[in-house]
């Protein structure tokens, strides 16, 4: 069974996905072998077909590639017919979507901070390569990318991936998001972002790294230590709309920022998560910026946190912001 079930009481959905049970956990079974990894070069027949690759040669889901996007095999989500059945409280629309899986790389123990620049750039275009294609499907409203990287941070693979799921409707997280920097604009006539820059570059406690095209902050409400959002210096809604000046970039300031946290934490568990607009807003730059965030899994969030949504962070995110700059000026 796949299903959103919607929750009334707390206007949200739920996603039950029995597949889910299937998955194996490699951190869990402490499973190191290459002859075990599906992500590793030379098992690409333990996955589904790939659906983009960059590769040295025209052989799909065989060795020589240097990136790969595949089909979940224990997806989340599927897709089936859409269908739709609720009464006054019993909601639910059927498990439809799309969940694929980035191998960043053929290596199976390389670290994010180890990879090359380029790399960095064949990671941002394939998420661009996907982001396009499913967007063409009609009946997906939203695409979440996100990388769970260590055991803390929810991943059940060691070998550096991310993940895309996309569904047919817009969470309302996300919805209630983009309404308040709709409304924002509307009575400012400036966006959210230019006049959050314009504070932090005016007050200059919480910049890790400034670009003409990106900064990168501890932001000043953050959630967890070291947290991190990497956001345009202009007005952009997508990452799809970047040139390849701007993505390489961006491939620059994340390369510094991964080698940073890894110079400070060693091996570390965080969530990376990329955040677009719904489907249909792509031009909505004048008030939404896509943005990156970074959550180090330093903390435990407690019944406190699940109950009020409040998170409770024992770092001022300017010592975080200096910590990280120190560390940066070493390398």
């Amino acid at each position: 069974m796949q299903e959103f079930r919607y929750s009334l009481l707390d206007e949200s959905y739920v996603l039950i996905s029995e597949k889910r049970k299937e998955r194996s956990n490699l951190f869990i079974e402490k499973v190191s072998d290459k002859k075990n990894c599906p992500f590793d070069e030379g098992n690409e027949l333990m996955t589904p077909s790939e659906v983009y690759a960059v590769r040295d040669n025209d052989k799909n889901d065989q060795a020589g590639w240097k990136i790969r996007v595949v089909p979940n095999l224990y997806a989340a989500v599927s897709r089936s017919v859409l269908k739709t059945c609720k009464n006054q409280f019993f909601k639910f629309i059927n498990g439809y979507g799309y969940a694929e899986i980035i191998v960043e790389t053929p290596i199976h123990n390389q670290r994010m901070d180890q990879y090359s620049l380029n790399q960095f750039e064949l990671y941002f275009a394939a998420i661009i390569n996907r982001l396009n294609a499913i967007a063409e499907d009609k009946n997906i409203r939203y695409i979440q990318v996100f990388k769970n990287n260590g055991i803390d941070s929810g991943a059940s693979q060691t070998h550096q991936h991310t993940q895309i799921i996309a569904i047919p409707f817009v969470p309302k997280v996300i919805t209630d998001r983009f309404k308040r920097l709709k409304e924002y604009y509307e009575k400012n006539g400036r966006s959210y972002f230019s006049d959050l820059m314009e504070q932090e570059i005016a007050l200059n406690e919480r910049i890790i790294l400034k670009t003409s095209d990106f900064t990168a902050i501890c932001p000043y409400a953050s959630k967890v230590p070291f947290e991190i959002m990497i956001i345009p210096s202009y007005d952009i809604a997508s990452l799809t709309l970047l040139d390849s000046d701007k993505l390489v970039s961006l491939s620059k300031i994340l390369k510094k920022l991964m080698i940073a946290l890894y110079k400070k934490f060693n091996n570390f568990s965080f969530n990376l998560t990329l955040s677009e607009p719904p489907k249909g807003y792509r031009n909505a730059g004048n008030f939404f910026r896509f943005y990156i965030t970074i959550l180090p899994k330093m903390t435990t969030a407690g019944g406190f946190e699940q109950a009020t949504a409040v998170f409770i962070n024992p770092y001022l995110p300017k010592e975080s912001t200096k910590i990280l700059k120190d560390i940066l000026k070493q390398i």
